[in-house]
């Protein structure tokens, strides 16, 4: 539900330039794939812009009444662009999403069609969600074994010799990046995660902890460098490249390492014929109980 503090904001900023200025609301519906995890995907949707001038009247018989009228057009706007799961649900979205043939465009659309599909089926038919359920757990147990998901599984292409010899030769500069920058952020992880227990607060708590500490550390390291060379001013540059290249890093190591993972399931033949089983039984149930979208 939305307060009123929005409306009254907007809505005094137009009466005091007599609605001739205009004040415009953008709604923006922010959905996060993996909310708490550092430089997971997110889908924006932008919904109908609101013009403050088209509720004049409104508000000027009856401020309460549009301060309500706006917040519902609001609310109805966020919500057409915005993926809602129960909670006890969200393992099943999840492995839809994942194992979705427009996973790799990270479609909004689609992920509120599957997880308003998910809604209709608990309702209508809850015996095929509790199964459905049922391997969905099965195979989530399966992979968390290995250390990989659907995601990874879909998304994998393998790994060649020249990506693993190009990693090995990055190593050394890896380290001296994470060296370089790993305190800020692991401060900033570890004041989050005892301050914050609502995830829809943890990313931005920790983005702008993690910015503040991180120009603080940069300036005490400028500080020091600055004793043994003029060229000290330079540091922090030479600090937020290397930043960037470690990420690139990480994000190449952990792809590696998934294939690697996955190549060591793939041999274990008795245990990948059964995830592709119960891969198959998903996308079964996920047929017969109208969970596929068509559009």
């Amino acid at each position: 539900p939305l307060k009123k503090g929005l409306a009254r904001f907007a809505f005094g900023y137009a009466e005091k330039n007599d609605f001739q200025k205009n004040c415009n609301i953008v709604p923006l519906g922010l959905n996060y794939d993996r909310p708490k995890d550092f430089r997971s995907k997110i889908n924006v949707g932008i919904g109908q812009v609101q013009k403050l001038s088209d509720f004049q009247e409104n508000y000027e018989l009856n401020k309460n009444t549009a301060y309500t009228i706006l917040n519902e057009i609001l609310y109805k706007e966020l919500k057409e662009h915005t993926v809602e799961v129960k909670e006890e649900n969200y393992m099943v979205y999840k492995a839809l999403t994942e194992l979705d043939n427009c996973f790799e465009q990270n479609s909004l659309n689609r992920k509120i069609l599957i997880a308003e599909h998910i809604e209709n089926v608990s309702k209508e038919n809850p015996q095929n969600l509790v199964e459905l359920k049922e391997y969905v757990q099965k195979a989530f147990k399966m992979l968390k074994s290995f250390d990989l998901n659907f995601r990874k599984l879909k998304v994998n292409e393998g790994v060649s010799i020249k990506d693993i010899v190009l990693l090995i030769l990055a190593t050394p500069l890896a380290i001296i990046s994470f060296l370089l920058n790993f305190l800020p952020f692991v401060l900033a992880k570890s004041i989050t995660d005892s301050k914050v227990k609502l995830d829809e607060f943890y990313t931005s708590v920790r983005l702008a902890s993690g910015t503040l500490l991180w120009i603080i550390w940069s300036i005490s390291l400028s500080l020091i460098v600055y004793r043994y060379t003029s060229w000290a001013f330079l540091f922090p540059i030479v600090q937020y490249w290397t930043a960037r290249f470690y990420l690139r890093y990480y994000e190449k190591a952990k792809y590696v390492t998934a294939s690697y993972r996955l190549t060591k399931l793939k041999h274990k033949s008795q245990g990948f014929e059964e995830l592709q089983n119960m891969i198959k039984k998903i996308y079964r149930l996920r047929s017969t109980s109208k969970l596929a979208p068509n559009k």
